[in-house]
């Protein structure tokens, strides 16, 4: 008994929507009932996969993906999500609302133009060269949520198009003749912005920021190139409301060993930071200073096999002195402290121990020694728990 075909058309379209189109438009052979469902559902997923062959040529199979392409022009009228893995042209209908964009052709002379007053959401990833874009070519205005990972963009020009836009993930890595090319200006002027997270591997000349009034969260992966990153402490003062915070390796790592100072804002809303690192620097506990409401801290370390340690020359000399003062969130606010692999190195003994006395309102301690045997575990755990504790109400966990 057929008992699917007996459901309504809305949801066999609900249904219908989590497959590739092409699959979706294969089920018009099973009956009268499912000829012209599939053009009635309001999410387009195409990509050009089945066009290319040993017997056709690059040029024929995007021909062939184009004439494909065609056959669905009226039914844009009514998409609601559009999933384009091909070509470097899009385009957004009156009522378009997610537009997913992943190019397989490199064509870097193309000149991009984007306007539709719906869109909302737009991923671009893959074989994209957004640098020659014009203020002006891009027009998004509703666009709240924008992923890019490309190889090539003027970020600003972009951005003066999406004037309400909310989330931005900005992969920017670019490559010439296998080294990196020096952007000279790199432009986050968009006021409303809630998330943040981007990653930069190309030396920045200099950079373009406002106020972030609504800020959530901001992740940041910066690349070691130092000496053209003078403009970070910038970045980290225009992001200083925000309440979650993430600086990958490179990031923290510059900071604290390739930066002249340590030159940070006060955090005032920041309650959950994250810090990745190679090995701990135990100056972290300074940068606490600055995050006065600080509720959640957690470090990651590289794994590595246990006992090997990332030895740097001025890492070697580097000797902590504790403040005279305590961060005031280590008094007040910090109740959990997640340390992702634990090596047991005499800095993490310090940076515990001095984390587990002074944590007035710690409620969990939570120390993931990946690398380590059972065994070792219980004899960590044995000599952490030996260390006197600020608060009655602290947990430690040690797996």
């Amino acid at each position: 008994m057929d008992v699917i075909s007996t459901l309504p058309d809305e949801i066999l379209c609900h249904i219908l929507s989590f497959l590739p189109t092409r699959t979706s438009m294969a089920t018009s052979v099973l009956s009268c009932r499912w000829c012209y469902l599939w053009r009635t559902v309001q999410v387009l997923d195409l990509n050009d996969r089945f066009c290319y062959n040993h017997e056709r040529s690059s040029a024929g199979a995007h021909e062939r993906f184009l004439a494909f392409l065609q056959e669905f022009v009226p039914l844009l009228h009514s998409v609601r999500k559009f999933h384009l893995d091909l070509i470097p042209r899009a385009t957004s209908k009156p009522k378009l609302w997610k537009l997913y964009f992943s190019p397989s052709v490199d064509e870097r002379s193309r000149r991009w133009y984007m306007r539709s007053d719906t869109l909302v959401s737009l991923v671009l990833h893959g074989n994209i060269y957004l640098h020659n874009v014009a203020p002006g070519e891009i027009t998004l205005p509703s666009l709240k949520n924008l992923d890019m990972c490309v190889f090539s963009l003027n970020l600003g020009a972009f951005l003066y198009g999406c004037p309400v836009l909310e989330t931005l993930r900005a992969s920017l890595d670019y490559k010439i003749k296998n080294n990196l090319a020096l952007v000279e200006h790199l432009a986050l002027d968009s006021p409303s912005l809630e998330y943040l997270n981007l990653h930069l591997w190309s030396p920045c000349a200099q950079i373009l920021v406002c106020d972030y009034p609504n800020m959530l969260k901001a992740c940041l992966d910066i690349g070691a190139h130092w000496s053209k990153c003078d403009w970070l402490p910038k970045l980290l003062q225009a992001l200083c409301k925000t309440k979650f915070l993430r600086l990958a390796t490179s990031t923290t790592m510059g900071l604290l060993h390739d930066a002249p100072v340590l030159d940070l804002p006060d955090f005032c809303n920041l309650i959950h930071l994250q810090l990745d690192f190679e090995y701990l620097d135990i100056r972290v506990i300074d940068m606490l200073h600055n995050c006065p409401k600080l509720q959640a801290l957690k470090i990651c370390i590289c794994e590595r096999v246990p006992g090997y340690i990332l030895h740097r020359k001025d890492h070697a000399s580097n000797v902590w002195t504790q403040p005279i003062s305590i961060p005031n969130c280590i008094i007040s606010h910090l109740n959990t402290v997640e340390y992702q692999g634990y090596q047991n190195t005499a800095e993490e003994q310090e940076f515990t121990s001095y984390i587990l006395q002074r944590g007035l309102v710690l409620k969990t301690m939570a120390i993931h020694a990946n690398f380590f045997s059972e065994c070792k575990k219980r004899e960590i755990r044995k000599a952490l728990s030996k260390i006197p504790r600020g608060s009655i109400m602290c947990r430690l966990k040690v797996d």
